[in-house]
């Protein structure tokens, strides 16, 4: 038998012991936008922005990223100073400043300049900001199948499967899918790294096959009348 149920995460969810395996098989997205202009962040549908880095001020000289805009020769125009590296052109609240805008949005805009990132780290220099984010999946999906069954996962074909956690074994009392016997008493037991498991074959792919049974994923050592199953929690 299969299950196959949605829920929305809280606004104030952790991802726990998973935080780091999801993070790091999750794209990362990178934008710089130069000062005088919005930078724009987006993510898909039932994501949300996660940010990991953020910087507002020069690293570079003009040649390599945001030079100064032309003037167009005006006498007016009081001309962008060089940067040469020599003082530290880094505004401290950057991240601060765009965590506050973006976090846990689907998109969100920064305008690039000295009064949003609540300092001007160096007078005078045309500055930029930079920002690296990953799009963190808000909505997952639960799939029970039994022991000895297949689970079959597919996303519609723009979008791939991201698996946030897997768990093949018994329980003491079972899953509706998978009920136990009520005259055995049984225990807990669940194999070691199933999520790596299911990663490995499902995770950034449409569609994906996996066999629930000890040949996938080794023998959980739970009581012979146990009835196992596999539940596996992912999203497109």
């Amino acid at each position: 038998m299969k299950q196959k149920s949605k829920q929305s995460l809280p606004p104030n969810f952790t991802y726990h012991g998973n935080d780091t395996l999801l993070s790091g098989t999750l794209k990362t997205f990178q934008k710089f936008a130069c000062d005088g202009q919005e930078l724009q962040l987006r993510c898909f549908r039932n994501t949300s922005i996660s940010i990991s880095v953020a910087q507002y001020g020069r690293s570079v000289p003009y040649h390599m990223l945001c030079p100064p805009p032309d003037d167009g020769g005006a006498a007016h125009a009081r001309p962008p100073q060089e940067y040469n590296g020599s003082v530290e052109c880094i505004a401290k609240e950057a991240l601060r400043v765009v965590e506050a805008a973006c976090r846990e949005k689907e998109e969100c805009t920064v305008k690039t300049d000295a009064k949003s990132f609540m300092v001007d780290p160096c007078p005078g220099v045309h500055k930029y900001a930079e920002v690296a984010y990953k799009c963190r999946p808000t909505t997952f999906s639960n799939r029970i199948v039994c022991e000895n069954d297949v689970l079959n996962l597919r996303c519609h074909k723009n979008l791939r499967i991201v698996i946030y956690s897997a768990n093949f074994g018994g329980t003491e009392r079972g899953v509706p899918e998978c009920p136990q016997r009520q005259d055995v008493k049984l225990s807990e037991c669940q194999v070691s790294y199933a999520t790596e498991t299911v990663l490995t074959t499902c995770h950034g792919r449409r569609k994906c096959t996996v066999a629930a049974d000890m040949g996938t994923f080794g023998n959980p050592s739970c009581h012979k009348d146990s009835r196992l199953f596999l539940k596996v929690v992912y999203t497109c």
